[in-house]
């Protein structure tokens, strides 16, 4: 296991798309949560431009576009190997294929992991300095950081581990990559106008409660109400174990090309 693991984590280490995304994550983290700083003004009917959460947003916000270039760089974790024809050499170099999608797992989870809370640090700091330019007064900041970076860690590591789900089930890296941004905005959409009230069911409706802006999330929720975060976590992470056990079986029993 240690040696499929190692190949792994080399093969990640070592495409440029790893680097690239990651750049471009940072890039674009820095420029948003900077300029939702600075671009936000004060005036004598709006003497505090934010509230006491907007620390918090600047690291949800953050974190939602960190997801989405992570989703993508695990996407590729999987459909490189197929676009490439490397798919046979990894199976064939290793007794089981179970250890080759664990090991693949371990490395996006790792990855993510490493990469959540730098990446929601940057965002509050870009936000901060934003503001600071600005001159925008602030109010005292609610941040209790252990409950708001869990959730970013949760976040993004669930959202890189269902790029490499769609990988796994489709094959392709188009294929997947399309499916990765058109199943959470438009699918969920339309499935949203059938259930209507229940929508908050849906995987991906469920996953975005996860880091939702405390804002508009209603005081003294309790867990059983829908919308709570860590019962919408709960709910994701039911589809999420479904939808890898089918991958999982697929994996197993599918030809390698």
């Amino acid at each position: 296991m240690n040696l499929v693991l190692k190949a792994e984590l080399r093969k990640f280490l070592t495409i440029r798309s790893t680097y690239v995304l990651t750049a471009l994550a940072i890039v674009f983290i820095v420029l948003i949560d900077f300029l939702t700083g600075y671009k936000t003004h004060s005036s004598p009917f709006n003497p505090h431009a934010f509230d006491s959460h907007a620390y918090i947003s600047a690291a949800f916000g953050a974190i939602g576009v960190a997801s989405l270039f992570s989703a993508i760089a695990s996407v590729l974790v999987m459909a490189h190997e197929y676009r490439y024809n490397t798919i046979m050499y990894t199976l064939t170099a290793s007794n089981s294929r179970s250890k080759v999608l664990a090991s693949k797992v371990a490395v996006v989870t790792a990855y993510s992991a490493i990469i959540a809370i730098p990446l929601v640090l940057l965002g509050i700091l870009s936000f901060h300095i934003g503001v600071s330019l600005q001159n925008v007064p602030l109010p005292p900041q609610t941040f209790d950081a252990p409950y708001i970076l869990g959730r970013c860690l949760y976040y993004l590591i669930a959202y890189s581990l269902t790029g490499l789900l769609f990988a796994t089930l489709i094959r392709n890296l188009v294929g997947a990559i399309a499916v990765l941004f058109l199943v959470p905005g438009i699918v969920e959409s339309l499935l949203a106008l059938l259930i209507k009230s229940k929508n908050q069911y849906l995987p991906f409706t469920s996953l975005k409660q996860v880091i939702l802006d405390p804002g508009q999330i209603p005081p003294n929720i309790h867990f059983y109400q829908t919308n709570h975060p860590l019962r919408s976590a709960v709910t994701f992470l039911v589809y999420l174990l479904i939808g890898w056990a089918v991958g999982w079986y697929l994996f197993l029993k599918r030809d390698a090309l």
